[in-house]
Order: C-alpha cells, then structure tokens, then sequence
C-alpha cells in the first residue's frame, strides 16, 4: 500500500535526528531515516523550505561544529601571528642593512686605506692652512 505523502514535518524531523548524528542531512540521509520512502524531488524541496524558514541558508555547504570551527578560528589567528613575526625579523634585518649601508657609504676606500668623512675634512683642513 503506498504511502499518503510527505509533510515538511517528517522531512524536518529526519533531518534533525541526522544533525543530531553528526551527519550532513542530505537528500538521500533524509531519504534513509524516513524508511527510504519519498521522492527526491519532495525531500529536496521541504529542505530548502527548512533551510530559508530557518534562515540557515548562508552558502556553507555542510554545518560545521562549533570545535571545528575554533580550531580554524585559532589557527589562523596563530598563522597571522607568525606572519607578524616574520615580517618583524625581515624589517629590522632591512633596518639593521640599511645602517650598516649608510656607514659604508660614510666611509671610502683610498689606496688600500679606509678613509672617513671626518678623515677628509681634516686633511682637508691641513691641505688649506
């Protein structure tokens, strides 16, 4: 003997002893919990139905726990820290070059002789007396 139908209430009911389960509610989950009885087409409307009423309709494709969700939340919170980091160690190493550069450039080379700015000015000075 076939059955009457459907209601969005049974399709509502499997669906939620399947999130219950942990386990993605889909056509064919729900198709199962419900005794394999149903169309496809039927179950899939009143899911969308569910999901809009809901407003659960966000674009994620499966509902993830709330734990799996903190573990993403802290890993990138811990990868931006180390890009940070990162970031830090290269500027003060650019920083630390770029004395180091501007020394040199203080300081010439002359004949096998290091010769600085302060040098040539007072040579310069005993050149002129």
């Amino acid at each position: 003997m076939a059955r009457a139908g459907l209601y969005q209430s049974d399709i509502k009911k499997a669906r939620d002893a399947l999130l219950a389960q942990g386990r993605y509610p889909s056509v064919d989950a729900v198709r199962v919990a419900l005794g394999n009885t149903g169309s496809k087409t039927t179950i899939h409307k009143y899911l969308k139905e569910l999901e809009t009423e809901e407003g659960s309709g966000d674009g994620r494709k499966a509902p993830i726990s709330d734990a799996l969700h903190d573990i993403v939340v802290r890993l990138a919170a811990r990868l931006h820290e180390e890009a940070d980091e990162r970031t830090s160690a290269i500027e003060s190493r650019s920083v630390e070059r770029e004395r180091d550069h501007a020394a040199a450039v203080g300081n010439y080379e002359c004949g096998g002789q290091v010769i600085s700015d302060t040098t040539i000015g007072s040579r310069a000075a005993i050149f002129r007396s």
